[in-house]
């Protein structure tokens, strides 16, 4: 006799939009943030090879924040994925 209730409410197409894009900018925004700090260090520490006439900063803006940048959001990405047990193609009804 007991009727049961659903408290589960669905989100609108434009909620789920929205959501979608906050998650892509925080993620961009995080790994960037982290990037940075991490690419820092990595040349910081001559992992690259030896700093000669200020060839660092060239090594971390051009070698070490991209290629640490790409790693990053690549785990950002595979754990949003595995967070929400889905993959995105199938969100959009694609079977």
């Amino acid at each position: 006799m007991s009727a049961k209730t659903s408290y589960s409410y669905p989100y609108s197409a434009n909620m789920k939009l929205f959501t979608n894009i906050v998650l892509l900018l925080a993620g961009v925004a995080g790994t960037g943030f982290v990037s940075f700090f991490v690419a820092r260090t990595v040349v910081q520490t001559a992992t690259f090879g030896t700093c000669f006439d200020g060839g660092c900063g060239y090594a971390a803006v051009f070698l070490a924040f991209p290629l640490v940048w790409f790693v990053t959001f690549a785990l950002y990405v595979m754990a949003l994925l595995i967070w929400r047990k889905r993959p995105f193609r199938q969100s959009r009804g694609d079977a």
